[in-house]
């Protein structure tokens, strides 16, 4: 079984949209003001267009026992673009509903155009199959040149270069990796009408910002197969960011997980005794100051597994050094008992982590951050957790859990002051306490429908701010893949994210007050028709009720959305 990172399901306001795309879905993704149609592929062979099989996908609703906590926190070495948008999948188009092809082909080239006067091209290359080698490069090109209503400037570029490999030993596996991201966007969370351009600068180019990321990594992974014996997988990598103002940011980064497999009683269950070590160094210069920051964690851990029962016991041993020295010790325990053998299974931990806090991944999360940042790593202080996951014939998966976290530190986002527009966000940090339940859940009807579902509720508990800023009570998505032919396939997707607040500041009383940001739901439709083994075509339809959405304070989504184009391999 594997695991599911349980993503986010809505039902509590607008199920009748939710049954309407339940049967055609495709993942909704408004732009988060800006980014109407964003695609991530990444080939990792030969580009086959094939569809998805749909009798029995496992989505990820399993929890394998070593997976089902969460482990010191892995790093994030590969660069990449800037998400401007109010969810963090990856929108495609429904993909080619083919056969398995007779030919391969080497490349593949996709282009779109949307309104809001948005173009689209992506080149994906690759070698063929191949015994010892693998070879991919990838290029692409997304832009929006279209206005929001009453708001700034909102356009946005983004530009993305990647070239992989990885050699194929006996043994191990070498892999490398290359990646270029430029990212142009603009802080338009301001209503014109407030801020006539004869009182404030407000043109595109006071509004703009760019955003360089440069990234390199190296990996190397043992290949032992069998169910005795030692196996490694290691990361070694540097990334480079900056942006328009200044804020430059260096990490190298290194992590590595090695174990060994054994038995200690005379049976075929397999122990485990290992240790992950995680590495990272950062450097960043503004215009006013420059932060070093290191974060080591150290987690030792050992497997043991008995028929139905498991136990993983271990401690994560950090240090880090981002306004002070500090040195921590978390559990990482986690007990499991199948309930039922390889159908349902109920689990039970404990851990901790120190969560980095980068310009890096703060940007990641919001784009529209200011330069010129107070940084503090948060920390996963204790995490109690527990749950259910299992399968019922060969068509349900599902899990179902829940958590209660106590942060330190955790980073929130808060509109600025220091501009004019109120239209950046600075980062304020507080302890607080992280209630969290979930269920994930993926059915296949058919051989040509499968829905996958999936529901998140958090309530915060901050300890200084009045609310736990810009975090929603709830996300959610219901989304689904019809083959409606070897011609014709749909996908559809209801995308939910539940009420937040944020922190703004009224000039007419010089304070702070809170302010509702409500919740909302997006419909999103695709399909692609498949003329040839070479050529397709596909549409792509989000926010199909044309609301607004806000993720951020001030900082509307698009509305109804379309995009129409077409793919050819060759």
């Amino acid at each position: 079984m594997t695991t599911s990172e349980m993503k986010i399901l809505k039902s509590l306001f607008s199920l009748q949209a939710v049954a309407f795309a339940a049967v055609f879905l495709i993942p909704a993704q408004t732009a988060f003001a800006q980014i109407p149609h964003r695609e991530e592929i990444t080939i990792i062979a030969p580009y086959e267009p094939t569809l998805p099989e749909v009798s029995k996908i496992n989505l990820q609703p399993r929890i394998k026992s070593e997976e089902s906590s969460i482990p010191a926190p892995q790093i994030e070495i590969t660069p990449i673009k800037i998400n401007v948008k109010h969810t963090t999948e990856a929108v495609q188009e429904a993909p080619p509903p083919l056969e398995q092809p007779d030919v391969i082909y080497r490349n593949h080239i996709r282009a779109g155009f949307g309104n809001y006067i948005t173009p689209y091209i992506e080149f994906n290359a690759g070698s063929l199959r191949n015994a010892n080698y693998l070879v991919n490069l990838q290029a692409r090109h997304l832009a929006s040149y279209g206005k929001i209503k009453d708001y700034g400037h909102s356009t946005f570029s983004d530009n993305m270069a990647r070239v992989s490999a990885m050699r194929f030993f006996n043994r191990f596996t070498l892999g490398a990796e290359a990646r270029y991201d430029h990212n142009i966007l603009h802080h338009y969370g301001f209503l014109k009408a407030d801020f006539p351009d004869t009182m404030f600068d407000t043109s595109k180019d006071d509004l703009r910002q760019r955003f360089n990321q440069v990234g390199v990594s190296i990996t190397a992974k043992s290949n032992n197969r069998q169910p005795e014996g030692f196996h490694y997988d290691a990361r070694l990598a540097y990334g480079l960011m900056n942006d328009l103002f200044q804020t430059t940011e260096h990490r190298f980064e290194f992590g590595t997980d090695l174990r060994a497999s054994f038995r200690v009683l005379r049976s075929n269950d397999k122990q485990i005794l290992g240790v992950k070590l995680d590495v990272g160094t950062y450097n960043r210069t503004d215009s006013l100051t420059t932060w070093n920051n290191s974060l080591v964690q150290v987690q030792p851990y050992f497997k043991f597994k008995y028929q139905e029962y498991e136990l993983k016991t271990g401690v994560v041993l950090a240090f880090d050094n981002d306004t002070s020295m500090n040195f921590r010790i978390f559990p990482a325990v986690e007990g499991r008992l199948q309930l039922v053998e390889n159908r349902l299974a109920v689990f039970v931990g404990a851990d901790g982590k120190i969560q980095k806090n980068s310009f890096y991944s703060l940007a990641h999360e919001n784009p529209f951050i200011q330069s010129v940042l107070e940084y503090k790593n948060s920390a996963h202080k204790l995490r109690f957790y527990g749950g259910l996951q299992g399968s019922v014939g060969r068509r349900l998966d599902f899990t179902a859990g829940f958590s209660n976290t106590i942060l330190g530190s955790a980073a929130l986002f808060v509109n600025d002051t220091l501009f004019a527009l109120f239209n950046r966000f600075a980062v304020v940090y507080d302890d607080m306490n992280l209630l969290q339940g979930n269920v994930f859940a993926s059915y296949s009807v058919s051989e040509q429908l499968r829905i996958t579902t999936g529901f998140d509720i958090f309530h915060y508990t901050p300890d200084r701010e009045d609310k736990a800023w810009h975090k929603p009570a709830f996300r959610a998505f219901l989304e689904g893949w019809y083959n409606f032919s070897d011609k014709l396939a749909f996908r559809a997707a209801v995308n939910a994210n539940g009420k937040s607040w944020a922190k703004v500041f009224d000039t007419n009383t010089s304070l702070y007050e809170p302010k509702q940001l409500d919740q909302w739901a997006d419909i999103s439709f695709g399909g692609t028709y498949r003329y040839s083994d070479q050529l397709h075509f596909f549409v792509d339809a989000r926010n199909i009720t044309a609301g607004r959405h806000y993720y951020w304070y001030n900082y509307p989504s698009q509305r109804l959305h379309v995009m129409a184009g077409a793919g050819f391999s060759f």
